[in-house]
């Protein structure tokens, strides 16, 4: 395990974060918040102007949501940015220390925390789209990029531990069931504290019905990956059996 290339990736993940973040800031000034704010918007009605597509295009790591509601936006990008993938890592280094050292088989690739960066930027986007054409005008703030985050985290917990329970319980040697079962407790310790934050952001009320429809895209996104992934992996399966079949 690379895990030099986990940590790059972490560290490449929030730069670019970070500048395209506080880009926003100056990318959409103060006014455009202010009419985006002040924009009411019935039925299947969506305001078609320049205004509106400048803050579509930004809408994935846009800042000015902090702004509209007086919250500190460096401290908004730590809670909804930061926090999150850096959760994201730990389960993901976890997860390639046991694949290597437990399970004896792949279970993610090492550059699944960068290709997960760019699904979430996928969600984001499909949401505020979602949001402008259902909801008149394009979703504001980082929050389903945090929503994607935590759901890809619960992802590789249950990609790692489905068959370490089975071995916890066949298994008869007293030290190997304690080494399973803290193996087991350190995938679900980040998993648990993702799917808390993400229930948190999801159903503490009021419920933003963008967090909602956010699940859509978020959810249809992980079933792809792990149909591609499974593919790769069935498709790499069978070229090494028949290397050593003709081998043999």
């Amino acid at each position: 395990m690379r895990l030099g290339f986990v940590v790059a990736s972490l560290l490449a993940v929030l730069l670019t974060y970070t500048a395209l973040y506080w880009a926003s800031l100056a990318i959409v000034p103060k006014p455009l918040i202010a009419y985006w704010a002040s924009v009411n918007t019935t039925g299947l009605k969506p305001v078609l102007n320049m205004p509106m597509l400048i803050i579509y295009l930004t809408s994935p790591f846009n800042a000015y949501e902090a702004l509209m509601f007086h919250y500190p936006p460096w401290l908004y990008f730590i809670e909804s940015v930061v926090v999150p993938t850096a959760i994201l890592a730990t389960e993901v280094i976890i997860a390639l220390w046991t694949s290597e050292y437990v399970l004896g088989r792949v279970v993610l690739s090492e550059s699944f925390l960068i290709q997960s960066f760019a699904l979430a930027f996928v969600a984001s986007y499909m949401t505020s789209l979602i949001a402008w054409v259902g909801g008149g005008k394009p979703s504001i703030g980082t929050s389903i990029y945090t929503e994607y985050v935590f759901a890809a985290t619960v992802y590789v917990a249950i990609m790692s531990t489905r068959d370490l329970p089975r071995r916890l319980v066949v298994s008869r040697n007293t030290l190997a069931r304690v080494y399973v079962g803290a193996v087991i407790t350190a995938i679900a310790m980040p998993a648990l504290v993702a799917a808390y934050l993400a229930a948190e952001l999801l159903f503490k009320p009021p419920i933003p019905t963008t967090h909602i429809a956010g699940l859509i895209p978020t959810v249809t996104l992980l079933v792809i990956y792990h149909k591609l992934a499974t593919t790769s992996k069935a498709q790499k399966h069978r070229g090494t059996s028949q290397t050593h079949e003709g081998l043999e």
